[in-house]
C-alpha cells in the first residue's frame, strides 16, 4: 500500500493510510523497538531500522526528511504509550500482590 504524507501535515490525509501506517507503526514499537526511559536514548541505528521495517511493509518515500520526521513523531508517541502502558501492568501486578 502507498502511503503518501503531505508536506507540513506530520500525516497521512487520507484515513485508511493514516490508520494503517498508525497500527503498523505501533506493532513495530512493541515487538521490534527496545524500550529506553526516553526517546533520545535510542540510537540512530535502532531508529532506522524501525523505518526501514516499515519501509518493507508499505510504499514510503523515507529519502524525503519530512516523511521520515513524521513517522519517527508517530514511533515516538507509539513507544511512550507502550512504556505507559506496561507501567500501569506492572503497578497493577504490584498492588495485587
Amino acid at each position: 500500500m502507498k502511503i503518501e504524507i503531505p508536506v507540513g501535515k506530520g500525516r497521512p490525509t487520507k484515513p485508511d493510510q493514516s490508520a494503517k501506517l498508525s497500527n503498523e507503526l505501533g506493532i513495530i514499537a512493541q515487538n521490534f523497538l527496545l524500550l529506553p526511559n526516553k526517546w533520545k536514548e535510542l540510537t540512530r541505528e535502532d531508529k532506522f531500522a524501525t523505518l526501514i521495517r516499515c519501509h518493507e511493509r508499505f510504499e514510503i518515500n523515507l529519502d524525503e526528511l519530512y516523511v521520515k520526521d513524521s513517522c519517527e513523531d508517530i514511533l515516538e508517541n507509539k513507544s511512550r504509550q507502550w512504556r505507559y502502558k506496561i507501567k500501569q501492568l506492572f503497578e497493577n501486578a504490584c498492588l495485587e500482590e
